[in-house]
This record gives C-alpha cells, sequence and structure tokens, in this order.
C-alpha cells in the first residue's frame, strides 16, 4: 500500500483463478485477514463459493491470483463500487464466482 493508499482501510479485492479465467470480487475493512480467510476455507472445503471452491480442488492454490481492485476510505463507497466489477463481468458473460451470493445485502468482512 503506497502513502496515498494509507489512509484508505477498505478494499475491493479480486480472486482469479488463471486456467478459466473465473472470478470473485469482495470488499473488506482488513484485506491481509480476508485473503486469509479465502484460503483457510478454500484448503478445509468449506468455502461459501461452491465453484471457487470446486476449481480450488481441481486446480489448487497455486492458480489463484489475489489483488486489490481499488482502496476507499469510505466503507459505503467500497460497498457500492464491488459491485462494478461484478456487473461489468456479467454484463460480458465472463465467468464469476460471485454468482448465486446477494450483492445488495452483502456485509463488510
Amino acid at each position: 500500500m503506497s502513502k496515498l493508499e494509507s489512509n484508505k482501510k477498505y478494499a475491493v479485492y479480486q480472486i482469479k483463478c488463471m486456467i478459466n479465467g473465473s472470478t470473485y470480487t469482495g470488499c473488506t475493512k482488513n484485506y491481509n485477514y480476508r485473503k486469509f480467510r479465502h484460503l483457510y476455507e478454500l484448503k478445509k472445503g468449506v468455502h461459501h463459493s461452491e465453484k471457487m471452491q470446486k476449481d480450488f480442488d481441481i486446480y489448487g492454490i497455486g492458480v489463484f491470483k489475489f489483488r486489490v481492485v481499488k482502496w476507499f476510505s469510505c466503507e459505503n463507497e467500497a460497498k457500492n463500487y464491488e459491485c462494478v466489477p461484478i456487473e461489468s463481468a456479467m454484463n460480458k458473460n465472463k465467468r464469476i464466482y460471485n454468482y448465486g451470493i446477494p450483492i445488495s445485502n452483502h456485509q463488510m468482512h
């Protein structure tokens, strides 16, 4: 995180399977912990995204790339922006792991 981003504590992040291009987009107030939780749940076989869990079980940890899409200083801005990459991917018929996960009624992790 750069000095400019240091006052921005909310992250919209993405997890991408480099084999099939599927993505999961989320927002969090603690990116490092959220990344840890995703990996922990995937390794335990209990991730809430069944499609991502299935790909993880097939391809393993090495094909998943985590990145921060954008940092925010305001929680509401982060939550609102989270929908942008999800809707963009859906409009382009790209594979996403967020299908079936309510976007508008989510909680910040």
